[in-house]
This record gives structure tokens, C-alpha cells and sequence, in this order.
């Protein structure tokens, strides 16, 4: 914070009484004696000089303030912001309109490898239902980062088909509540096993973590269930053979295609009371 002119003047004058030349030469008490005007034109100027000091601060704080941090999860919304048929502003990185309907990208995910940035995206094929991204307009979402990320960054953009999960359970259920296909006997759901399923899977972020054991609890939570037991989990990406997993799995596309298929011929239920 700048000083008054009067804090100016009685700094001057405090350092003139501390002078042993000054404190004896300059000694007139008059207010326009020469020395005293000189100090009030010294100390005017130092408070110009200081308040111009202040505004330079408050402009260069706000400037810092509103620059962002380009970590990875600024890499994930600049990709969400891309707009398919849209052109940027010259020189800039944002659009003159916002068109929701053109922003392709439903979601994202950035990862760091040898120091370059791989950004994992799918889009919304209808109902909320993910699926890559084509190869052509993935390759002008490319272009698009390529213009607005950082100077000497790598960005590489990635869109594939999700990876497939199949799951083989055995549901123990109370008959009371459930019956011999898992439908409720009230007939308020027919698959509460199944949807809980899809339930859980929604839970998981994009690029998250399945894990079996989560899993397992959101069925041990629905009503008539008594146990459930999964003696098989296993997941591949693309062509890849299965892979069986115990505890959890990482998705290479960032997100899971449940195979409701194997599910239905590899779900079990007994009876417990």
C-alpha cells in the first residue's frame, strides 16, 4: 500500500533531523521555508510513484489470478469444450458462441506417460451410452488441441470401443422376497440383480477402477439377496483374449461394455432362508 504525502513528508523531514549537516543547515520552522516545499514536491511525486506501484500490483495480481494452471484436468475440460464444426477465435482458444449440441466429446481422461499427454475420450451414441469417437473427427478434435495446449506439449487423442466385462455370480436369495429367475415376486423389478449391476457401473468415473469387491456389496444390497458369490470376473480390451481378475480392473478405453449375454448364462440362483 502506497504512503500519503504526509507519511512521505515525515519520513523526509525524520531523516533531514537525523542528518548531522542537513538538521543544522535546514532549521526554519516557516511552512513555506524552501526546504519544506522541496520535501512536499519530493514526497507528491513519491505518492504518484507509489500509487502507480499499487496499480501495477492489482492489475498483474489479477492477471496471475485468472491465468490457468494447465494440469492434466485442464486438458480434459479444453477437450470437452471442443465444438465439431465450430472455428476458434483468431489467436485465441475459445469460441464466439457456445453450441452444446456440437461438443462431441462427453467424456475425458488425461494421462502423463514419458512425459507426454494421452487423452482418452469417448462420446454419447444415444441414452447416455458411450462409444469412440470416428477416426475423422477424432483427427480434427487432434488439430483443435494441438492449437490450444501448451507450447512444447504432446498431446496424442485416443477414442476406442469399450472394454467388455463378463461376470458369472451365484446369488443366494430369499424366496419370501425373490423367485427361482431373480425377479421380484411382487413384481416391482424383474432383474434387481442385473440393474444393480448397471447401477454400480454407472458409479464409476470415467477411466476409474472396477472393483469386484464393490461389486459384490452393492448386490448383497438388494432387497431378497442374501449372498452372492462371483467365481468369475474377467475383462479384455478390443480383440484381446479374457482375462480373469480377483480384485479389480483398470479400463484401457476408460470405460466398461457389461456382457449381459454371458451374465444371463452364468447367473445362478438358490434359494436361502
Amino acid at each position: 500500500m502506497g504512503r500519503s504525502i504526509r507519511q512521505i513528508q515525515d519520513a523526509l523531514e525524520t531523516a533531514k533531523n537525523a542528518d548531522p549537516v542537513l538538521s543544522v543547515e535546514l532549521t526554519s520552522n516557516s511552512k513555506v521555508a524552501i526546504w519544506k516545499l522541496w520535501c512536499y514536491v519530493v514526497a507528491f511525486c513519491q505518492n504518484v510513484l507509489e500509487f502507480m506501484f499499487d496499480m501495477h500490483k492489482a492489475e498483474t495480481d489479477t492477471l496471475i489470478a485468472a491465468k490457468e494452471v494447465h494440469k492434466l484436468s485442464w486438458y480434459v475440460q479444453k477437450a470437452k469444450y471442443f465444438q465439431y464444426g465450430h472455428i476458434l477465435i483468431e489467436d485465441t482458444d475459445t469460441y464466439e458462441t457456445i453450441d452444446e449440441a456440437a461438443q462431441i466429446v462427453t467424456e475425458a481422461a488425461a494421462v502423463e506417460v514419458d512425459g507426454q499427454i494421452w487423452l482418452k475420450t469417448a462420446t454419447d451414441t444415444g441414452g447416455g451410452v458411450l462409444g469412440a469417437i470416428d477416426d475423422t473427427r477424432l483427427a480434427i478434435i487432434q488439430a483443435y488441441m494441438d492449437i490450444v495446449k501448451d507450447g512444447g506439449v504432446r498431446v496424442h487423442m485416443t477414442s476406442r470401443p469399450p472394454d467388455d466385462l463378463q461376470l458369472q455370480l451365484t446369488i443366494f436369495y430369499n424366496p419370501l422376497v425373490l423367485d427361482a429367475n431373480g425377479s421380484r415376486i411382487d413384481g416391482a423389478n424383474d432383474a434387481p440383480v442385473k440393474h444393480a449391476i448397471a447401477a454400480y457401473l454407472n458409479t464409476i468415473p470415467f477411466n476409474g477402477v472396477f472393483v469386484l469387491n464393490r461389486l459384490i456389496d452393492t448386490i448383497r444390497g438388494v432387497e431378497g439377496v442374501v449372498n452372492a458369490i462371483c467365481p468369475l470376473a474377467q475383462a479384455r480390451y478390443g480383440i484381446l483374449p479374457f482375462a480373469p481378475f480377483t480384485a479389480e480392473y483398470a479400463t484401457d478405453s476408460g470405460y466398461l461394455l457389461f456382457d449381459t449375454g454371458f451374465f444371463a448364462d452364468n447367473i445362478t440362483y438358490t434359494p436361502h432362508l
